[in-house]
């Protein structure tokens, strides 16, 4: 397992982010709504432009399958 570190995501990688927050917010967190969700997700995109370090691990495609965005020290996805 290699943990890279992106400093700029580009287009693919919000994206991979996103679906991967998504999918985990739907299987943790019960009481939010679909449409809860779906009206979270750009304040989600939104957010990710301004943490400073994501930290990805993909799969063997290339593809992100889990994350955490630091920012300022602290632990904000």
């Amino acid at each position: 397992m290699n943990v890279l570190k992106l400093n700029n995501l580009n287009e693919k990688d919000t994206k991979e982010i996103i679906a991967t927050w998504k999918t985990s917010v739907e299987a943790t967190h019960d009481f939010l709504t679909k449409e809860d969700i779906v009206n979270l997700e750009p304040q989600v995109i939104e957010g990710a432009k301004y943490v400073e370090d994501f930290y990805v691990l993909k799969n063997d495609l290339g593809i992100i399958y889990a994350f955490l965005g630091v920012h300022d020290h602290k632990i904000e996805m």
